[in-house]
């Protein structure tokens, strides 16, 4: 009887796995496919600009779900929600213009050496991937209206 119970928990809890959840496990498997044991300056950069690629990849899948479900939340709630999609857009285009200009900073003390090249590009990978996981949590949020 324990074993159907300690059973019947862990598919309950799995089930209410979110989708921040299973976005931070699909892109560890992704980071682990993409060789940041680097040699060359070069071969960092390309490394870093795949992490960044696939993470930016994913925060646009989940920001569109995002503004699908704001859009369904509008529509039901009506004037309580009113203007909650465009103050996400808002907010989405000042990040994209706050995680580049941030990432040409982290550049600076480098220069426009090498080291400043891998630098910027693991500045936009990491940032894209914190914002995509918050992205992803304020999916997980409002997907309980």
């Amino acid at each position: 009887m324990k074993k159907v119970f300690l059973l019947f928990l862990l598919f309950s809890l799995m089930a209410f796995a979110g989708y921040k959840e299973d976005l931070e496990k699909r892109m560890k498997i992704v980071e682990k496919g993409i060789n940041k044991d680097t040699e060359s300056t070069a071969e960092a950069v390309d490394a870093q600009v795949k992490t960044y690629e696939a993470w930016d990849k994913e925060m646009n899948i989940v920001y569109k779900k995002l503004i699908n479900k704001i859009e369904e939340i509008e529509k039901k709630y009506g004037e309580e929600y009113k203007g909650f999609k465009a103050s996400l857009i808002k907010t989405q285009k000042s990040w994209v213009e706050f995680r580049d200009n941030e990432a040409d900073f982290s550049q600076r003390p480098f220069g426009r050496g090498s080291m400043g090249r891998v630098i910027r590009a693991g500045t936009r990978a990491e940032m894209t991937k914190d914002r995509a996981l918050e992205l992803a949590e304020y999916y997980d949020e409002v997907s309980e209206f």
